[in-house]
């Protein structure tokens, strides 16, 4: 059975833009076992007792800026050769709990810059499809 992704993102998309863009990225992943799961956007405490709540038996990854940092060729290793379903959670503009980075897998940082969470979610899915273009040998963007 495929390998199933969730993305946990501190609440909903607001401008168009980014709306688009993740929904291009979700298009071009549908035959992937990917879902977004929005969560009400408040406290890092509250956040990460809902992400919590509604985890399953998945490796944990939280993006964080004190994560390690993978290139793209890396992340697509990663998936290729991980057994199980993952998770991954992006925080909201309040960041991410001290509780739910010390339940994390892994924390993973994007890059040694901040972006805006919204920014986080399209780079994410833009990653993860990437990930999967490398992984089936097939031509996207270098």
């Amino acid at each position: 059975m495929k390998m199933r992704i969730r993305i946990f993102c501190a609440g909903k998309l607001k401008e168009s833009f980014y709306r688009e863009a993740c929904e291009e990225f979700m298009k071009r992943l549908s035959r992937e076992r990917i879902e977004i799961i929005e969560i009400r956007d408040s406290t890092p405490g509250k956040e990460a007792g809902e992400i919590k709540r509604k985890l399953k038996n998945e490796f944990l990854v939280v993006l964080d800026e004190s994560g390690i940092v993978k290139t793209s060729g890396e992340l697509a290793e990663f998936i290729k050769n991980f057994q199980g379903d993952l998770a991954f959670v992006i925080g909201g503009p309040n960041g991410i709990s001290k509780e739910l980075k010390e339940k994390a897998d892994l924390l993973l940082s994007m890059s040694k810059m901040t972006f805006p969470h919204e920014l986080a979610r399209v780079i994410l899915l833009e990653q993860i499809y990437r990930a999967f273009m490398i992984n089936q040998n097939k031509v996207y963007h270098r």
